[in-house]
Formats: C-alpha cells, sequence, structure tokens
C-alpha cells in the first residue's frame, strides 16, 4: 500500500481527525488519517447518497499541495 496514512497509525488518535461529521443534510462525513510523519496525509470525503455534489468544498490546512496528485486523485475517485 503507497499510502502510509492509510495504515501506520490504525490505533492511535493522531491518526484520525474529523474534518465534518455533522452535514447530515447532505449525508457527507469527511476525516483525515495521518502517517507517523504528520505532514503525510490522506482526506477523506465519503457521499452515503447516489446524488453528486459538484460544488461541495472542503476546508483543509496544508503548507504544500502537491496539484497534479491530487487532481489525479480527484478524478480517479470522482463522485
Amino acid at each position: 500500500m503507497c499510502e502510509a496514512a492509510l495504515y501506520t497509525q490504525d490505533f492511535a488518535e493522531a491518526g484520525f481527525e474529523w474534518i465534518d461529521c455533522s452535514d447530515n443534510r447532505h449525508s457527507v462525513v469527511v476525516f483525515i488519517r495521518r502517517a507517523k510523519d504528520t505532514d503525510e496525509f490522506v482526506v477523506t470525503v465519503c457521499n452515503f447518497t447516489p446524488q453528486r455534489h459538484s460544488h461541495y468544498r472542503v476546508g483543509v490546512l496544508v503548507l504544500k499541495l502537491d496539484r497534479e496528485k491530487t487532481k489525479a486523485a480527484m478524478r480517479s475517485h470522482a463522485g
């Protein structure tokens, strides 16, 4: 598995953080999984409806963002 943030801190509180767990109107939850190196993380957005939310925004504070990797991930996991 190439994303260490998804498994290296499974049982540590520092490995998980809610971004939004209260959007019951859209049935969406958003959370961060962090690796031991806290600069390495994965943001997960779960939509529990068949409805697309194409204008859904998620705020994440980062110092450096790899835009190409982010765009590619968004294309491969769209929906």
